[in-house]
């Protein structure tokens, strides 16, 4: 526990953060109906943020294996799933249908897949820093990516385009992501 405080602190701290501001939506969005049904507003928040607090781990050990800071990893994390529009993608994961054990466990694996992906690329990220500033981080691990990360980039488009989606495309999707790491 002492070990992970500083990743919970500081992705706790970032996830409502007025400079990330599409993630601090989407937690105080998924806090408004407790608050509404009168939990305290501190704690309908934390309520919120608690799947997103379990990439806290992975702030924790990517900050001791690349020897940064957890804020700095938790920015840079944040900052690659962004980028890479995973918060839509978990959306489209959780509204497949699971109408028996086997897409259950389906959709199960593409959620660790892609929590374990925008870990992988953090990490990447991190390896191109030149400087504590996580803009120029990500402007380095682009500029390394840029093929691979024109092809994703433009495969996620496509998938937010389509009418629907299926465990097939989401497949798909990873896979092209996987290919950035």
């Amino acid at each position: 526990i002492v070990r992970a405080r500083p990743g919970v602190d500081s992705l706790w701290a970032r996830l409502l953060d007025e400079r990330n501001a599409a993630v601090r939506g989407r937690v105080l969005a998924s806090a408004q109906p407790w608050i509404d049904a009168g939990v305290p507003e501190p704690l309908a928040r934390r309520v919120a943020a608690s799947e997103s607090l379990v990439a806290a781990l992975d702030v924790t050990e990517l900050a001791d294996a690349a020897q940064q800071p957890a804020e700095r990893v938790a920015d840079v994390l944040i900052a690659v799933g962004e980028l890479l529009d995973m918060p839509r993608l978990q959306a489209m994961i959780d509204a497949l249908p699971a109408e028996n054990y086997w897409h259950g466990m389906a959709k199960t694996s593409l959620t660790d897949d892609l929590s374990d992906l925008q870990r992988t690329l953090a990490g990447e990220a991190l390896t191109h820093a030149t400087s504590d500033d996580t803009e120029s981080t990500l402007t380095a691990w682009k500029a390394a990516e840029h093929g691979a990360l024109e092809r994703a980039q433009r495969l996620l488009h496509e998938l937010a385009e389509a009418p629907s989606t299926d465990l097939a495309m989401l497949s798909v999707a990873l896979r092209e992501l996987r290919s950035l790491a």
